[in-house]
């Protein structure tokens, strides 16, 4: 389940600064993920 998907609309066109912008989007992601399966406090060192 994705709260927030990556579009073309969020790139500033550099595609150093993209690719990371694109890590903290997954990330964002599976804190999601887990925050409603109730495991994101047992799991914070593995995401950050």
């Amino acid at each position: 389940m994705e709260i927030v998907k990556w579009t073309d609309e969020y790139s500033v066109g550099i595609t150093e600064i993209d690719n990371q912008h694109k890590g903290l989007v997954i990330l964002i992601n599976e804190l999601f993920v887990l925050m409603t399966e109730g495991k994101a406090k047992d799991n914070l060192n593995e995401i950050f």
